[in-house]
This record gives C-alpha cells, structure tokens and sequence, in this order.
C-alpha cells in the first residue's frame, strides 16, 4: 500500500486491511472487499475507488467524507468524523486533511466563534449557539445582516475562503 499524505487516513486504511486481511493486492480482492463492505451494512464503494485508496493504482486525488464515512463504518465507528476525533486525540496527529477544510459544529462549544471571509472582500463572524445554530455576529459586504441565524452543519472553507476559529470572543 502507498503511502498517503494524510497519517489518519493512512490509520484507517490499515486497520480495514487488517479487519479484513486483504491478501495479494489483487483485483479480485478489491472486488471482494467492496461486496463485503455493502454487506455488512457499511456503504457502496466500487473496485476501482479501493483499488486508488490502496494504491493498487495511481491517483493523486483525496478521497471524500463519503468514502471515509464507509471505511470506518466498517471498522466500527459512526462515521468519520467520530473516527477521526478519536484518532487525533489516541495519536495527537496534526492533520491537513479535515481541519484544513472544515469546522463541524459537532465540534464547537456554545459561544466560540468563528470568522468567514471570502473574495473579493466579504467577512463575517459567527457565534455558535448550540443545536447546529449561529448567529451573525459581524458581516461585511454580504447579504447576511448582524443579528441573522443560520443552522449550517459545518462551514467549509474551500467554498467560503478562510476560516478562523477564536478561542476567545472577537471584539
């Protein structure tokens, strides 16, 4: 298996090649391990999609929440983020494939809060408030207005620009 950039989804990957003793690397065994992974209630991923992960054939791209949700599914866990939480903490990993790109809520306590800022020159800032819920603290250049809730599940950086999460109230 090559090695990934990412040493949490390089830790996913070999304990679902432990828990499911994949063997020669063959394309037989991608086939089989994917029909394992929709039978035992884990989710749909093709061949060719394990095939990448595993580095049975070249691919540069990162895998999706989707195709992570599954894999560790399969080992045992609610989905990735759960996995990944566990594992960053288990480990103390850095890592620059989640948290580059995504705050969850999940993750938040009721008060933090976080600025979005996005080009050419829009900014806001949001509190949460528990429950999947923010409200607009700060906004610049936007349609949001101070005052505006939202219940987004997690902000994603790569659609918005830079995220920042303050350990303390912003003034």
């Amino acid at each position: 298996m090559e090695q990934n950039r990412y040493p949490e989804i390089d830790l996913i990957l070999n304990k679902v090649k432990e828990k499911y003793k994949l063997g020669d690397y063959t394309t037989n065994d991608y086939r089989q391990l994917s029909r394992t992974l929709q039978e035992t209630g884990a989710g749909a991923l093709s061949p060719s999609t394990l095939k990448r992960l595993f580095g049975y054939v070249s691919d540069r791209h990162k895998p999706t929440i989707t195709t992570l949700d599954i894999l560790a599914k399969y080992i045992g866990y609610k989905n990735y983020a759960d996995y990944y939480e566990c594992v960053m903490h288990k480990y103390r990993l850095s890592s620059s494939f989640l948290t580059a790109n995504q705050i969850w809520s999940k993750f938040l306590k009721q008060g933090d809060r976080i600025e979005i800022a996005w080009a050419p020159d829009r900014k806001i800032v949001v509190e949460y408030q528990g429950d999947n819920w923010y409200v607009v603290i700060y906004a610049s250049n936007t349609k949001l207005e101070s005052g505006d809730c939202t219940d987004p599940k997690s902000f994603l950086s790569k659609l918005l620009g830079s995220l920042h999460l303050f350990d303390t109230p912003c003034s």
